[in-house]
């Protein structure tokens, strides 16, 4: 919030300031209270759609990060399954050769395994 103030939750034209708004998660328990009730009352729906959008965009960072994870760990499977197949085609032991492909593939927010 760029403003020192926000909206209340009525949206109507009077303001509250923006120090009285909690930033941390030890003031929402706070606010969470029951005794806390005149707090809550100040409480913009922007402050709270702020918050909403806060985690809808940590939980997306986090969900990239894992298939970026995942990725690179299935890479890594692959790998030592060529590594494997390249050492049993070097030895020239055909019973140990495979002609099995394999396919990792991050695109678009989805992982292919093939």
């Amino acid at each position: 919030m760029v403003d020192s103030q926000i909206d209340s939750c009525l949206g109507s034209n009077w303001r509250v300031p923006l120090s009285t708004m909690p930033e941390l998660n030890a003031d929402i328990e706070d606010l969470m209270r029951p005794q806390s009730k005149e707090l809550r009352i100040d409480l913009s729906e922007q402050f709270l759609c702020d918050r909403t959008e806060s985690f809808l965009s940590s939980s997306k960072t986090l969900v990239e990060q894992e298939l970026q994870t995942i990725t690179l760990q299935a890479r890594k499977y692959a790998d030592a399954y060529w590594n494997a197949n390249e050492a049993a085609r070097e030895e020239e032991d055909p019973s140990n050769v495979s002609y099995v492909r394999t396919r990792i593939r991050l695109k678009n927010g989805t992982l292919k395994l093939e």
